[in-house]
C-alpha cells in the first residue's frame, strides 16, 4: 500500500495515456522577485541569497545573514521562487528549523514542486504533511493542477484514487478540483466527461460539476456535447435559479455558435423555470446582435432579461435603440425610451439624438417637430448634424416653418457645425425658389461669418442664374469676383482668385487669367509673397478650430488654446492627441498643397505625442507619412525638451566658439585685436542661447577660460600668463578693465528683460501661456517652487533671487495710469517706490481689499476720483489717527484714465529698458576709486587702440619685465636693468626712472613746456600730464606720452623682449639713426649725439608711426643692410661705391614722397594730426631728410662698424 502511495500512477492501469507525458516546465515561466512589486526588504535579501549562492553554500549564506523569517516572510520568499525549485526547498528547511510550518506554507511547497514537474519530492512533502496531519484538500488540488499543467492526466486521476488513504474524503468538491484542472487544459473537455461519468454514481454531481463541464464545452465551442451535459444537468439537479454560472456557460456556447433561434429558445424555457442567465449573457448577447445588426433576435432576448428582473443600464439601452433605429423601429425604440426611468436609466443625449436621426431619416416631418420639441424641453439637443439633416428633410417634405424653427434654434444657442445648417437651409430655400429668403438669411449668414459650402455655391449660382441681374448682385458678398455681369441673355460670369502668379477658376465658362511674365527679380512685393501665401496655413487652421474640426491643446488655469507656431516655412501643430485631430492636420496640408502650390516636405516633418503609447504614435506618423519625433527637438535655434543644465545642450555653442578660434592666427593678431574680437564675436556667439538658457556655472568656467586663454595670447594647446585677473578684465574701461562682458552678469541681463517683456506685451501668446501656467511676471518674484514648473522657468526663478537682479528690479519706477495692473497693497506704485503694505502693515492687516488692484479700490465720479476703502471691521481709537494718515497719503495720488499703467526703466534716459542698462546695474563693481582714476580718461585718448592696450598693461605694471617674471616663478639670467645694468628691470625703472631714458622724458617735457617732477608708479605719471593737458594748447602732450611710451617698447626697451630681439648696441644704433634724419643732421644738444638727442628723435619716430604715418617711413630697419655694404665697400673701386650709394638712395625718397601724401590725404580725425605744433615738426623732418641723407649715411656707416 506505501508503495502504491508512493507512486500513485501504478495503481490501475492507464486507460487514457497522456498525449505529451514528457512535457516539461518552460524556463522562468514564473514570477521573479526582480519584477514583482511591493516586495519586502526581508524577502528580497532571502531571494538574492537564493539566486546568487550555489546550492551547497545556500544554508550556510541564510545562517549567516541573520535574518530570522517569519511566517509571513516564508511564503512570500516561496512564491517568487518558482524558478528555483532546489534552492527553496534548502530555504523551507532551514526555516522550518525548530519549528512547524503551517498548512499554508506546506500547501505552497508542495505546489512548487509539482509546477516544476518534481512529483517525487511532490509526494514527499505530501506524506510529511500526513505525519503532521496537515493535508487538506487544497493540498490535492494543488496536485491535480500540476498533473494537469504536465498533461499528465491519469496521474491527476491516480491522485484522486489514493486520497481517501491519506485522510482526505473524495466528495463532489474534490471532484470538481479535479474536473476544473482537467477542462481548464486545450481540448481535454472529453477526458473530463469519461472521469465524471465514472465517479458520479459513487460522488453525486452539483450545479458547479455540470457549470465546469459547460465551461470547458464553452472553451472548445462544442455546441452538440453543451446540449448533452445541460439536458443531463437538468435530469440529475433539476432546475435552480442559483445555476447562473451553468445557465451562462451553456447559452455563450450557443451564442458563438451562431445558434441565436436555440438561444431564444433555450431563454424562454428558462424563463418558464423561472431560471435565467447572469446580467454578464445579457450584455455580450445584446453586444453581439447589435454587430450583427440583428433586432429579430435582439427583442426576445431584451424581453427575456426584463422580466428576469434584470436591470439594464444606460449603455445597454443606447445599444438597443441604437439597434431599433437602425432596423426602423421607431415605434419599439419610443417604448424603450419611456421605460428608461421606470428602471433607473435617464436617457442622455446620444438616446434622443438616435431617434431624432431614425425619425430624419423615414421623413416623419409631424413626430420630428414634435419630437424636437421635447428634445429642447429636456434640454437634450440635437447635435449640427441632425439639424441640418432635420432642415434639409423638412424642406423636402414642405415644411418650411418648422425648419425655419430649427434653424432659429441652432443659431440662438449656436449647435456647432453651423456651417452644416446653415447651407441645408440655404439649399432649400433655393429649391423652393424662395429668393427673397434666400437673400435675407444668406446676408445673415454672412455676418454670423459661417462658411459656405462649394457645392452650395454651385447650386446657389444656377438657381440665380435664372433669375437675373439682380440675384447676381448678392453673390458678390460670397466672395466671388465676378468677371461680368451682363442684361443680355444668357448671362456669363466667372470668378478669379490670383495669387502668386496662378489663377483658380470657379465656374468654366471662361478662360484662366494666363501670366505671360513672370514676377519680376527685385520687385518689392516678391519678398512677401512667401509670408502672405504661408498666412493662408494659420488661416485654415483658425478655419478647423471655428468649425470645431480641430481641438487645441490647453494651457494652465485658463485654457489658452494654442494650435499653431509659425515662422517663415517653421511650423508645429499643437493639439490634443487623437486620432481626429491628426487627420485634421494631413487635411489642411494637404488642402495647402494643393491651393498655394507650395509642397509639404512630409520626409522633413517629424510627428511626436506626449503621453501617448509608441503603438499609438507610430500609428500617427505612418499615417502622417513622417518620421516619428524624438525629444529633444530643434525649433528656431532652441533645443525643445532639452535640460539645459546639461552641458550636452551647451556644446554645440562651445563648437562654434573653438572653430571660430582656429580660423584665427593669434600670433599676428596684437592686444587690441584680441579685445575687440572677444567683445565682437566670442561674447556674441553665445548670445542667444544666453537671452534664453539659465547658463550653468560649468559652461561660465569654460567660455571664459577660451577668452581668457585667447586674450593672452595662448593657443588652445598651450598656456600663457593671465596678467590681470579676469574679473579686473571683464570691468568697465573706467574701472581699469577691458570692458568684456562677463558671462554671468551678461546671462542675467538678458533673462531680467523676460519680467519687462511679459509686464509690456500681456497679449502676445507667450505671455498668456505664462500667466495662465505660472501666474506670469508675478510668478517670479514670491512663492515656493512647484512640481510643475519646468526647468526654464525654475531658472528664471532662480535668477530673480540673486542680489544684483534684486537691485536692478528696484530700478523699476512703477508709472499709475488707470490703475488696471497694480496691485493697491503690494506694489510700489506711490513716488516713494514701496509699496502700502510695507509701509502702513497695520492698515493691511485689517483691509477687506487685499488682493484688490487700484482701480477696483475707488471710483471716477463727477468731482474725479474716490478713494473706497473697506475694512474687515471697525477701527479703534489707536487706529484712527493712522487711518487719517493712510488716507492724506493715498489722496496725494490721482490716477489718469486716459494712461496705462506702466514701468520706466531710471536707468535709462528714456525710461526704456536696453541690455547694456541693465548689464551695467547688474555687474558688481570693483571699490578701488583710486586705482580707478588714471583708467577714466585712458580710453578717452584718441590715440591707437594697440597703443592704449599697451599703456593699460603699463598702469596696471602687468608687463612681462623681469622683476614681474620672477615674480611668477620665471627664472630669468639677471634681473637688471639691460641699460643701466645696476637697478632692478621694473616697468618704473624701465620707462621712467633709468638714466638712460631720463633724458629722453626731459626733451619731451621741453616740448610740451611743461616742468613735471617723475613718480615710481606709472599710474601717477600717468595722472600728473592729464591734469596739465586739460588745457587745450597742450592736449597734444597725451599723445605724446603714448608715443613715447610705446617707442620705447618698438625700439627695444622691455627687458626680457629687448633681449629677444636683439642686443642694446643695435636698438641704440635704429634710434640714433632716426634721431639724426629727424634733427636733419644736427648732432644733438649735448654735441656729441648723446642719448638727448636720441630722446626727440625716439619721440617723433614712435609717434608718428601711432598716428599713421607708418613704421616703414623712416625707421632705418630697411637700410641697415644697405648701409653695412656700403660700410664694407670701404676701398673699392669708385664705380661700385656709387653703385651702392644709389642704390641706397632712390628707394628711400620713394618712400618718404608716398608716406609723405598717406598723411596729407587720410583724412585722419587724430587730433595730432590737426596740431600746427606737430605739423611743423614733420616737415622739419621731411626737408631735412633729403639734405641730410648723404651725411647720415656716413655717420651710419661710421657707427655700424662701432
Amino acid at each position: 500500500m506505501e508503495a502504491l502511495a508512493e507512486n500513485p500512477g501504478r495503481s490501475r492501469d492507464l486507460k487514457h495515456p497522456s498525449k505529451n507525458p514528457t512535457k516539461p516546465p518552460q524556463p522562468n515561466q514564473f514570477p521573479s522577485h526582480l519584477d514583482a512589486p511591493n516586495v519586502s526588504s526581508t524577502a528580497r535579501a532571502l531571494c538574492d541569497i537564493l539566486t546568487r549562492s550555489s546550492p551547497q553554500d545556500i544554508e550556510s549564506a541564510l545562517s549567516s545573514s541573520g535574518i530570522v523569517p517569519e511566517e509571513e516572510c516564508t511564503n512570500e520568499v516561496l512564491r517568487l521562487s518558482y524558478n528555483y525549485p532546489s534552492s527553496a526547498v534548502k530555504f523551507f528547511r532551514w526555516a522550518g528549523r525548530g519549528k512547524k510550518h503551517p498548512v499554508h506554507t506546506w500547501n505552497l511547497m508542495v505546489d512548487l514542486l509539482g509546477k516544476n514537474q518534481l512529483f517525487e519530492p511532490m509526494w514527499d512533502a505530501v506524506r510529511s504533511m500526513k505525519q503532521e496531519q496537515k493535508l487538506s484538500l487544497s493540498t490535492f488540488a494543488s496536485v491535480f493542477q500540476s498533473y494537469c499543467t504536465a498533461a499528465r492526466f491519469n496521474e491527476a486521476v491516480m491522485s484522486f484514487d489514493v486520497m481517501d488513504r491519506y485522510g482526505v474524503k473524495q466528495d463532489v468538491v474534490a471532484v470538481n478540483s479535479l474536473l476544473s484542472a482537467i477542462c481548464s487544459e486545450d481540448n481535454q473537455t472529453s477526458f473530463g466527461l469519461e472521469f465524471f461519468e465514472g465517479i458520479k454514481a459513487k460522488v453525486p454531481p452539483d450545479g458547479d460539476t455540470f457549470a465546469i463541464l459547460l465551461e470547458g464545452w464553452e472553451k472548445e465551442g462544442n455546441a452538440a456535447k453543451a446540449k448533452t451535459t445541460f439536458g443531463d444537468m437538468v435530469a440529475h439537479i433539476g432546475w435552480n435559479k442559483d445555476n447562473v454560472a451553468a445557465y451562462d456557460a451553456f447559452l455563450m456556447t450557443l451564442l458563438r455558435a451562431g445558434l441565436m433561434d436555440d438561444v431564444v429558445r433555450f431563454l424562454q424555457v428558462m424563463k418558464d423555470h423561472d431560471c435565467f442567465p447572469g446580467l454578464k449573457f445579457f450584455t455580450t448577447a445584446l453586444d453581439f446582435l447589435v454587430k450583427q445588426n440583428d433586432a429579430d433576435h435582439a427583442v426576445p432576448v431584451w424581453d427575456v432579461m426584463v422580466s428576469g428582473e434584470l436591470v439594464p443600464n444606460l449603455i445597454m439601452y443606447n445599444a438597443m435603440i441604437g439597434l431599433l433605429c437602425n432596423n426602423a423601429a421607431v415605434d419599439h425604440a419610443f417604448r424603450l425610451l419611456d421605460e428608461m426611468a421606470f428602471h433607473g436609466a435617464f436617457p442622455d443625449s446620444l438616446t434622443y439624438n438616435m431617434i431624432f436621426e431614425c425619425l430624419v431619416k423615414n421623413k416623419k416631418a409631424r413626430e420630428t417637430e414634435r419630437f424636437f420639441a421635447e428634445m429642447v424641453k429636456n434640454e437634450w439637443p440635437p447635435t449640427g448634424s441632425n439639424c441640418a439633416a432635420a432642415i434639409a428633410m423638412l424642406f423636402d417634405c414642405d415644411d418650411p416653418e418648422a425648419a425655419h424653427e430649427i434653424w432659429s434654434y441652432v443659431v440662438e444657442n449656436r449647435v456647432k457645425p453651423l456651417d452644416e445648417s446653415a447651407n441645408a437651409l440655404l439649399i432649400g430655400l433655393c429649391n423652393m425658389s424662395r429668393f427673397t429668403e434666400v437673400k435675407r438669411f444668406a446676408e445673415d449668414i454672412l455676418d454670423r461669418r459661417i462658411n459656405i459650402y462649394q457645392s452650395t455655391m454651385s447650386i446657389l449660382k444656377d438657381a440665380f442664374y435664372k433669375e437675373g441681374r439682380q440675384a447676381l448682385l448678392v453673390l458678390d458678398r460670397f466672395g466671388i469676383a465676378l468677371n461680368m455681369i451682363r442684361d443680355c441673355d444668357p448671362i456669363h460670369y466667372c470668378g478669379h482668385y490670383h495669387c502668386c502668379g496662378c489663377g483658380m477658376c470657379l465656374a468654366s465658362s471662361c478662360r484662366l487669367l494666363r501670366i505671360f511674365r513672370g514676377l519680376r527679380q527685385g520687385d518689392p512685393l516678391a519678398p512677401f509673397l512667401f509670408d502672405l501665401v504661408a498666412e493662408g496655413l494659420t488661416g485654415l487652421m483658425r478655419e478647423a478650430i471655428s468649425q470645431n474640426k480641430f481641438r487645441s491643446f490647453l494651457v494652465g488655469k485658463n485654457k489658452v488654446p494654442v494650435n499653431v507656431l509659425q515662422y517663415a516655412d517653421d511650423t508645429v501643430f499643437f493639439g490634443e492627441a487623437s486620432m481626429e485631430n491628426v487627420r485634421v492636420v494631413k487635411t489642411i496640408l494637404r488642402s495647402f498643397d494643393m491651393a498655394s502650390g507650395l509642397r509639404i516636405n512630409f520626409a522633413k516633418s517629424q510627428f511626436g505625442a506626449v503621453g501617448q503609447s509608441m503603438v499609438w504614435c507610430n500609428s500617427a506618423a505612418t499615417y502622417l507619412n513622417c518620421d516619428l519625433l524624438q525629444l529633444p527637438f530643434c525649433y528656431l535655434g532652441i533645443p525643445v525638451g532639452a535640460n539645459p543644465r546639461r552641458r550636452v545642450v551647451w556644446d554645440p555653442v562651445i563648437r562654434k566658439i573653438e572653430a571660430k578660434l582656429s580660423k584665427w592666427n593669434q600670433r599676428f593678431i596684437s592686444l587690441a585685436g584680441r579685445i575687440t574680437l572677444i567683445n565682437a564675436v566670442l561674447t556674441a556667439l553665445p548670445l542667444f542661447f544666453l537671452s534664453f538658457f539659465r547658463v550653468p556655472s560649468a559652461i561660465i568656467h569654460k567660455i571664459s577660460a577660451i577668452q581668457r586663454k585667447f586674450l593672452w595670447g595662448g593657443k588652445q594647446e598651450g598656456r600663457k600668463i593671465a596678467w590681470v585677473s579676469w574679473r579686473q578684465c571683464c570691468s568697465p574701461k573706467h574701472k581699469g578693465g577691458l570692458g568684456i562682458r562677463d558671462i554671468q552678469s551678461l546671462n542675467q541681463a538678458l533673462l531680467f528683460k523676460w519680467k519687462w517683456m511679459m509686464f509690456q506685451q500681456p497679449d502676445q501668446l507667450w505671455t498668456r501661456i505664462l500667466i495662465s501656467k505660472y501666474n506670469g511676471w508675478r510668478g517670479l518674484e514670491h512663492g515656493p517652487r512647484k512640481q510643475y514648473f519646468s526647468t526654464w522657468w525654475a531658472d528664471l526663478r532662480v535668477i530673480f533671487q540673486h542680489q544684483n537682479v534684486i537691485n536692478a528690479a528696484n530700478q523699476i519706477r512703477w508709472k499709475l495710469g488707470r490703475g488696471d495692473k497694480f496691485l493697491f497693497w503690494e506694489d510700489p506704485w506711490g513716488d516713494e517706490g514701496v509699496s502700502l503694505k510695507d509701509q502702513f502693515p497695520e492698515m493691511f492687516n485689517i483691509s477687506s481689499q487685499r488682493d484688490f488692484r487700484v482701480a477696483e479700490v475707488g471710483s471716477w465720479t463727477e468731482n474725479g476720483w474716490v478713494w473706497n476703502m473697506v475694512w474687515r471691521r471697525h477701527l479703534f481709537d489707536n487706529e484712527v489717527q493712522l487711518a487719517s494718515k493712510f488716507i492724506d497719503h493715498i489722496h496725494q495720488v490721482s490716477l489718469n484714465n486716459n494712461l496705462n499703467d506702466t514701468w520706466v526703466w531710471r536707468a535709462e534716459s528714456t525710461g526704456i529698458i536696453s541690455t547694456k542698462s541693465v548689464y551695467q546695474v547688474i555687474k558688481p563693481e570693483l571699490h578701488d576709486e583710486g586705482q580707478h582714476l588714471g583708467f577714466k580718461n585712458l580710453w578717452e585718448t584718441k590715440a591707437p587702440p594697440k597703443a592704449l592696450s599697451f599703456a593699460w598693461r603699463l598702469l596696471w605694471d602687468r608687463l612681462p619685465t623681469k622683476d614681474n617674471l620672477t615674480k611668477r616663478q620665471i627664472q630669468v639670467d639677471n634681473d637688471l636693468c639691460p641699460f643701466c645694468h645696476s637697478q632692478p628691470e621694473t616697468a618704473s625703472h624701465l620707462f621712467f626712472t633709468c638714466g638712460k631714458i631720463m633724458p629722453m622724458w626731459w626733451e619731451f617735457l621741453s616740448w610740451v613746456k611743461e616742468d613735471k617732477v617723475f613718480h615710481c608708479r606709472p599710474m601717477d605719471n600717468f595722472l600728473q600730464h592729464y591734469s596739465s593737458a586739460a588745457s587745450k594748447p597742450n592736449i597734444h602732450s597725451l599723445f605724446l606720452i603714448h608715443a613715447l611710451v610705446t617707442v620705447l617698447l618698438k625700439s627695444g626697451h622691455g627687458g626680457a623682449m629687448a633681449e629677444r630681439r636683439g642686443g642694446f648696441l643695435k636698438k641704440r644704433h635704429r634710434i640714433a639713426v632716426a634721431w639724426r634724419v629727424s634733427n636733419g643732421g644736427r648732432h644733438s644738444h649735448d654735441g656729441h649725439g648723446g642719448y638727448g638727442g636720441m630722446a626727440e628723435n625716439s619721440v617723433f619716430f614712435l609717434f608718428f608711426s601711432a598716428v599713421g604715418v607708418g613704421l616703414t617711413v623712416m625707421t632705418p630697419r630697411r637700410q641697415q643692410a644697405p648701409a653695412r655694404r656700403a660700410a664694407m665697400s670701404t676701398g673699392t673701386k669708385g664705380g661700385d661705391e656709387h653703385r651702392h650709394e644709389g642704390r641706397r638712395q632712390a628707394p628711400a625718397r620713394t618712400a618718404v614722397t608716398t608716406r609723405t601724401k598717406q598723411f596729407r590725404t587720410s583724412g585722419t580725425d587724430w587730433p595730432c594730426a590737426r596740431s600746427p605744433f606737430l605739423r611743423c615738426k614733420f616737415s622739419r623732418i621731411r626737408s631735412s631728410f633729403r639734405r641730410s641723407w648723404a651725411e647720415g649715411a656716413d655717420d651710419e656707416s661710421a657707427e655700424g662698424s662701432e
